[in-house]
């Protein structure tokens, strides 16, 4: 929306003669942008996301600074002051508080959390300095180092970036990565500032230049490296518009001289990205699918609905799209099934035979499920957790898997030192095995990630 707010703008102010008939303006035409104009505005308003603002405000300030390069002075001075009310009116919506759209509690990564996981993962040897983790690791190094205040907050919750782009590059691609990034961000700014420095002013005519819009297009894309995360939807509309830019800078001309040999090439590539946009687009829908069972799954369970509905749902969940997510929440669905029938009291000899079937039928699952979820993400530490979770209920379902337990749980000890739950875990199987001292060390450690927790000290104060 913001981006065909600027690109609205600009047309208007570069094409004023298209809204022209003689000295008059059509009606018609001046009312159909109108109409666009409110419709962008509006629907801006209505997101209320603050950012969307400062991106439309860049992209005028841009289209104000190109006005007052105009030769014709009275036309340029009613342009000037266009844009800059126009300027002024979406700074102001920047900053000013907003009264509309959704508002979203979602806890965020700070920037100096960030910055914490970005510095201790460059410095853990010389190789991660120079190329980083690697790329989709970022959730490991979260683990590794997330702030521990975080516990208090939501201790299960995990980021798979940081605040910012730059501080996942750093994190992942390493130093050299970053920049090599900064290099070619910088160079496109040096470049595109050069072509606005180098206007000719001698040009009389209104007509539309795509440079003109490109521009403030790709520089505000770019801007949200250093401001904000982006998603890969983002990433490559950046490259896109930065590869528009890019081929208008070596003019019409160049354009139309182009050999049969580049057509050919930009007709495959044309062709291969509708093939990856058709591929991104499909597997997008299944995971919308999976996660509309999955989160159809959970509110049944959390409104008290049956079981086995919740049970189907994760199921769909999990063959729609791979994901140890899916598994942890059915092998959690299966270890609840087990639990509830363990607790019923069966009075004949085959329900009671039935209900030590069913119980270890649905254990097995719980376990089986938690396994997979360990193989499909080894460095997932809420996988581990969950298969030491089964391990522990298990020993009262089925048989003695204590040891299993805490094997599981030390896992995810190494992946997420950091979370305090993970000790409260091991705590409570050393309490259950009689082993008062290992119980008080594993809770002192939580209690020293959380301290708030009074629960956990107050535990802790009737072991001792």
């Amino acid at each position: 929306m913001s981006i065909a707010l600027v690109v609205l703008i600009s047309f208007v102010f570069n094409n004023l003669n298209y809204f022209r008939v003689g000295t008059s303006y059509n009606i018609g035409k001046v009312a159909s942008a109108g109409v666009f104009f409110l419709l962008f505005f509006v629907s801006l308003l209505i997101i209320d996301m603050k950012l969307s603002w400062f991106f439309v405000s860049i992209g005028v300030f841009f289209i104000f600074w190109r006005s007052l390069l105009e030769s014709d002075f009275k036309f340029k001075r009613k342009k000037a002051v266009f844009s800059l009310s126009l300027l002024l009116l979406f700074l102001a919506l920047f900053f000013i508080p907003h009264f509309f759209g959704p508002n979203f509690s979602d806890v965020k990564l700070s920037y100096e959390s960030s910055w914490n996981i970005a510095e201790k993962t460059l410095t853990h040897d010389v190789k991660q300095f120079f190329v980083g983790s690697g790329l989709g690791t970022y959730s490991y190094q979260f683990a590794l180092y997330k702030d521990k205040a975080l516990n208090a907050i939501n201790h299960s919750i995990v980021f798979d970036q940081g605040a910012i782009p730059l501080l996942t590059f750093f994190t992942t691609v390493g130093f050299l990565g970053a920049l090599l990034f900064l290099f070619a961000i910088f160079f496109f700014f040096y470049q595109g500032f050069k072509y606005f420095l180098d206007f000719k002013r001698e040009r009389g005519d209104h007509t539309v230049n795509v440079r003109d819009v490109l521009f403030p297009v790709v520089f505000c894309l770019s801007l949200l490296m250093f401001f904000y995360k982006i998603d890969v939807v983002s990433l490559m509309l950046f490259f896109f518009a930065l590869g528009l830019w890019d081929g208008q800078q070596k003019g019409e001309e160049r354009m139309i001289e182009l050999s049969n040999y580049s057509k050919m090439m930009a007709k495959i590539s044309f062709s291969l990205a509708i093939i990856i946009l058709g591929f991104v687009i499909f597997n997008y829908l299944n995971y919308y699918r999976a996660e509309y069972y999955y989160q159809k799954s959970v509110d049944n369970f959390q409104a008290g609905g049956a079981l086995s509905e919740s049970l189907v749902n994760m199921e769909k969940a999990s063959s729609i799209w791979k994901s140890s997510d899916y598994q942890i929440g059915l092998s959690q669905l299966y270890l609840i099934k087990a639990s509830d029938d363990f607790k019923q009291k069966w009075t004949t000899t085959d329900k009671k035979a039935e209900q030590k079937a069913s119980v270890r039928e649905n254990g097995s699952k719980a376990e089986e499920k938690a396994k997979v979820a360990t193989n499909m993400d080894s460095n997932n530490f809420q996988a581990w957790q969950n298969l030491g979770l089964v391990y522990e209920n298990t020993n009262l379902l089925l048989e003695d898997r204590t040891s299993e337990a805490i094997a599981a749980y030390n896992i995810a000890e190494t992946l997420a030192p950091q979370n305090y739950d993970i000790y409260v875990s091991k705590g409570r199987v050393y309490e259950k095995m009689k082993d008062k001292a290992s119980a008080l060390k594993e809770y002192a450690k939580a209690f020293q990630l959380n301290p708030l927790d009074s629960d956990l000290e107050a535990k802790m104060k009737a072991l001792r």
